[in-house]
Parts: C-alpha cells; structure tokens; sequence
C-alpha cells in the first residue's frame, strides 16, 4: 500500500524527506473509541504458562517492557512482536493470587538505565497467616490457581494473609539475577491484614520526588457489611486479623457496635486505640519509603511519637487502585474504588501537614456511608475539621475527592457502549494524556482513567472546578492505564482480551511540516519537510511515498 504524504509546488528546490518505519500487524479483539486503539502486544505465554497481566513498566530506554503476572511471576519483553518473553522471577508458591489478590504492582528504579540500580520493585499479597504460624504458602500452591481451601470463598473470610514490597535486581536482558529484598511487610509495630479476597496491597510507582509510593486497601470485605464481626474462620479462629479493641482468638475478639474497630475500619486506624498498643495496621492507606525501603526523614508523621505510622502520607481509603503524579507537579491522583455508589478520583500532595482522611468507610467519596456513619464511635466523631493522629505533631483532616459518579448512571453508560449497572463498578486510576498535536485538541493533557466493571476510558479536565468526564472508548478492561517513554498511553486490558497491551493514538495519520511554510519554494531554495509527528497503527504495515510532481 502506497500514500501519497505530500503534494505540493516547488520550483528548482531541493527536497529532504523522512521516510516512516513499519511495524508489525497481529489480530485484536473490537474496541470502540473516538482514538484509535493499537495492539502493541499480545500477552501469550512464558516458560509454557499463560502471562496473566495486570500491570507494565516499560524501560527507559529502547522497546523492552516488564510485565506483572498477577499469579507470581515478572516476564520480560524485548519489544513489540517478542512470542518468546522471559521469566524475570517466579514467586508463585508465595504469591497468593485468589480473585483480587496476587502480584499487582509493578516499577523500575528511575536510575534504571545505570547496571547497580537495574531494580524491579513489585507489590504482592503474600501467602502468609500475619498473626499465625508463619508457614508460606499458608493456603495456595506453588503454581499459582490459588484458592482458600475448606470452602472459604470472597463472602466469609477464611485465608488471612498479608503484603509485601520487594526489589530485584536484573541483568541486562531482564533476568533477576540476586535474590529478592523484601522492603516493607509485618513487622513488630505495623503492617497489613487481609481477610477476605480483594482490596489487598496495589500499587507502587516513584514520585517526581524520588521518594518510593505504595498503596494498600482495608483488607476487607467488599460484598458486605464489615466491621470485624464476619471474621470467624471455619478453624475456629476469632478475629484473625486481630483488630481492636478485642484481640485475635477467643471471646475477647468479638466486633460489635459502636466500639468495633475491625473490618472496614481498619481505614481510620490511625485515629484508633492501636497506636497506644505500639501498632499500626497499614490497610487503606498510601505510604512514602526511600528505594532501599526506609523512611524518610522529611515525612509528616516522623517524630511523632508513634513509630508504626511513620510511612503513612494518606489514609481512609477502601481501594486506592493505581496512582499517577500530574506532569510537572508532585500531585498524586488516585483511582479511588468505591462501595454501594460512588467511585472517586482523589487528589493530593504528599508530605504535607495535615496528611488527608479521604474518610472511608464512615464516607464514600463525598457522601456519608450511612451504615457505618449511624453505628460506630469512629465515624460519628469524624467531622469536616481537623482531628489529631495519637499526638498534635500529626493531624488528619477529611478531604473530598476531585471527582466522582455514581454507579447508578446505566442511561449515559449504555448510550457509549458501555457496560450497564449490572456490570458493577470499579474505577482504574489512569494517567494524563500528552499535550501534543497527536492529541485531539479535547483530550489534550486530561487526566484518563478507567473502568474495569463497565469496561470504559472516561476523561476529565484536571484544572475544572466542575469537572465532568468525557467519553474515550469502550470495550475493555484496564488494570492499568500508564505513560509509556515514547510519549504514549498504554492501557493493560486483562478483563476483556484476556491480556492485550493498547497503545491509544489517533493514526494512521499524515503530518508534514514545511519549512518556510509557503508552498512555493523560490529556485535555488531549500524546503524541508518534516513528518515525524506521523502516526502508524502497531496492527497495520504500510509503505510511506513522497508525490511531489
């Protein structure tokens, strides 16, 4: 196939053209959209395993990528087109990886591209009881598929595990080559708690700061009212998750209303009685580490008096699944999943003074939660104002999201293809899309996010006041939503192709830039044209001519 890029007029001028690459064709599932949608690459398999991914990195340099399998692998990629990966690390038989849970996260150090910082960091749910007795895997197996065994299922609680961050650090052609180094897990005055099978450790990026980010959900259950009271395991065991003001085992661990700090709960501990017991739970909260995993000194909350709560920059949040920085700015926006109704976008600083309680479960985005807001003694005392963390050096206010919409809007939904209020809701945090030519000019530097449940891109505009959010395709199931170093957005799709990398563009499309920009160039003249903002699709090939007669 042939395009004629150019045709213009020029009289006894010398001509300097660009010629554009081809690249390779591979089929797709149907995505609907105002942009183009690219398959850039096909997740297959890797050592003979399916790659099930639900995040990417890319490295800084050149086309190669890591890819996150959620059931306990890191796969390399040399490029697009690459049928043979290979496997970074293998953690399945720690890796716990029921519905939600497994490894989630995924990043490179910034200093990647230097042989002594080729780190990969990860997040994952760790196959470990947190407050039992330490044999891993607790409940999965050693290849992945894991289940909770016994009959434990995402209703009532069953296989209590907890999280980790960790580090690898690899060759040059993406290969761990020295062992894992765990950063951050339970230790003796803080750490995570999961009962039930979703809203586990998520994501980890860096901050334009150079400070290391990772976010965390309650731990709870997502089907039902939870407080503490749904966690009785069938062995037996009460409160294994050993949350206040009773203790794991017997009796004493019962939740009930209004003084249950269990559950959902576990949200607000940081304005609890588990401070004054030495311990911190890190569930549903956003937290600061330096790339070797300690903590920074500049943090707000260091020197309070309370070690366990050092890492924590935010709290009060049910899901916050995946963040991104605004370009140019150190402003971490979340995708905040929301309960019964609302899904959010939440923005803030980190590091500043007070740190924010984005206030779930006693709300939900801005609206309170009213069955937990009319029972419990830790939501009837939150208000609008400023409340103390366990001393007056750190203090938490309420903050509202920057956005939010409701799942009950099936009309507007269907009417752009996408899912119905059937499907549920659950909001992908995204990233902001270049502010380049390639753009339409509408969606230029807008923040993009998704929906996994009704499988949507939905944009808005960061700097409204009274933002709305604007339709961008329809048809898949982003786990993820990055930058890529070549400038373009990439949306991990796992619920709908079953593991295809999109790349979002506009092409196939022709620019040329003329210079002078007259289409008459006088003899003895020189024109230069320029088409390197040309856009190919990565699943079509083409031949690019010059017609200049």
């Amino acid at each position: 196939m042939k395009r004629a890029l150019a045709a213009l007029v020029l009289v006894g001028a010398t001509v300097a053209a660009i010629n554009l690459p081809t690249e390779p064709a591979a089929a797709a599932p149907s995505v609907t959209g105002g942009l183009g949608f690219d398959q850039y690459l096909v997740f297959g398999t890797a050592g003979g395993v399916p790659v099930q991914a639900v995040t990417v990195a890319f490295e800084p340099t050149g086309t190669g990528l890591f890819a996150a399998d959620k059931t306990g692998r890191i796969v390399h990629y040399t490029g697009p087109g690459d049928g043979s990966p290979q496997v970074t690390l293998d953690i399945r038989g720690k890796v716990h990886d029921a519905l939600d849970r497994g490894l989630v996260g995924l990043t490179l150090d910034p200093d990647f591209g230097t042989p002594a910082n080729r780190f990969v960091y990860f997040t994952y749910t760790y196959d470990k009881d947190p407050f039992g007795d330490g044999v891993v895997p607790a409940w999965g197996g050693a290849t992945g598929g894991d289940n909770c065994g016994g009959g434990q299922n995402a209703t009532f609680g069953g296989c209590t595990v907890t999280d980790r961050l960790s580090r690898i650090h690899v060759s040059a052609s993406g290969i761990a080559d020295g062992a894992e180094q765990v950063l951050l897990e339970n230790g003796p005055d803080s750490g995570f708690c999961n009962e039930f099978l979703s809203h586990s450790i998520d994501s980890v990026q860096f901050g334009p700061d150079g400070f290391l980010y990772v976010s965390a959900g309650d731990g709870a259950s997502f089907s039902s009212n939870d407080w503490g009271q749904l966690a009785t395991r069938p062995d037996g065991v009460v409160n294994p998750c050993n949350d206040a003001p009773g203790y794991r085992g017997g009796a004493s661990g019962a939740m009930t209303a209004p003084t249950a700090e269990g559950g959902v709960l576990r949200a607000q501990a940081l304005r609890t009685k588990y401070p004054a017991d030495g311990y911190t739970p890190l569930d549903g909260t956003i937290m600061r580490l330096n790339r070797d995993g300690s903590i920074p000194a500049s943090n707000p909350l260091v020197n309070n008096g309370i070690p366990g709560d050092d890492r924590v920059v935010a709290f009060g949040m049910r899901n916050p699944f995946r963040f991104t920085f605004r370009p140019g700015t150190n402003e971490m926006w979340v995708g905040h999943v929301g309960n019964g109704t609302w899904e959010s976008i939440d923005r803030f600083t980190p590091g500043a003074t007070p740190i924010p309680n984005f206030g779930w479960p006693c709300y939900e985005g801005s609206h309170t939660d009213v069955s937990n807001t009319t029972q419990f003694n830790l939501c009837t005392s939150l208000g609008a104002g400023a409340e103390a963390i366990g001393s007056t050096a750190g203090v938490a206010q309420l903050k509202l999201p920057f956005f939010e919409y409701s799942h009950m809007a099936p009309a507007a939904n269907t009417a752009e293809g996408c899912k119905g209020t059937g499907a549920g809701s659950s909001i992908t945090g995204g990233t902001f899309t270049p502010n380049t030519e390639r753009w339409p000019l509408a969606l230029r530097g807008k923040y993009l996010f998704g929906d996994f449940g009704r499988q949507c891109l939905w944009a808005v505009d960061p700097d409204s006041a009274t933002p709305t959010r604007v339709w961008v395709a329809s048809g898949l199931g982003p786990t993820n939503i990055v930058s890529g170093p070549d400038g373009n957005v990439y949306v991990v799709d796992l619920g709908m192709s079953g593991g295809f990398l999109w790349r979002l563009g506009v092409g196939p499309t022709a620019r040329i830039r003329v210079t002078p920009s007259s289409l008459v160039v006088a003899e003895g003249g020189t024109a230069t044209f320029d088409a390197s903002t040309s856009s190919l699709p990565l699943n079509a090939t083409g031949t690019y001519a010059w017609d200049l007669d």
